[in-house]
Protein backbone atom coordinates (compact mmCIF):
# COMPACT_ATOMS: atom_id res chain seq x y z
CA UNK A 1 0.00 0.00 0.00
CA UNK A 2 2.03 3.13 -1.06
CA UNK A 3 0.18 5.72 0.76
CA UNK A 4 0.90 4.62 4.39
CA UNK A 5 4.64 2.94 2.94
CA UNK A 6 5.17 6.92 2.36
CA UNK A 7 4.68 7.68 6.08
CA UNK A 8 6.28 5.35 7.36
CA UNK A 9 9.08 7.09 10.15
CA UNK A 10 11.25 3.96 10.65
CA UNK A 11 11.94 4.78 7.14
CA UNK A 12 11.58 8.42 5.94
CA UNK A 13 12.77 9.92 9.91
CA UNK A 14 9.73 11.42 11.72
CA UNK A 15 8.75 14.18 9.47
CA UNK A 16 7.50 11.40 6.70
CA UNK A 17 4.39 13.78 6.57
CA UNK A 18 6.27 16.61 5.27
CA UNK A 19 8.15 17.34 1.82
CA UNK A 20 11.94 18.20 2.22
CA UNK A 21 13.20 17.60 -1.12
CA UNK A 22 16.57 17.46 0.80
CA UNK A 23 16.20 13.65 1.48
CA UNK A 24 17.27 13.29 -1.91
CA UNK A 25 19.88 15.77 -2.14
CA UNK A 26 23.39 15.10 -0.58
CA UNK A 27 26.12 17.92 -1.04
CA UNK A 28 23.43 19.43 -3.80
CA UNK A 29 23.56 16.38 -5.81
CA UNK A 30 19.95 14.18 -6.75
CA UNK A 31 21.05 11.02 -4.96
CA UNK A 32 17.65 8.83 -6.14
CA UNK A 33 16.65 6.14 -3.22
CA UNK A 34 15.80 2.44 -3.71
CA UNK A 35 12.78 1.90 -6.21
CA UNK A 36 11.94 -0.37 -3.50
CA UNK A 37 11.90 1.62 -0.67
CA UNK A 38 8.88 3.61 -2.09
CA UNK A 39 6.87 2.78 -5.07
CA UNK A 40 6.41 6.29 -6.60
CA UNK A 41 10.27 5.59 -7.26
CA UNK A 42 9.43 2.72 -9.42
Amino acid sequence: MAYPMGRMTYIWREDAEEFQRERWLHDTIFQPESPFKFTAFS
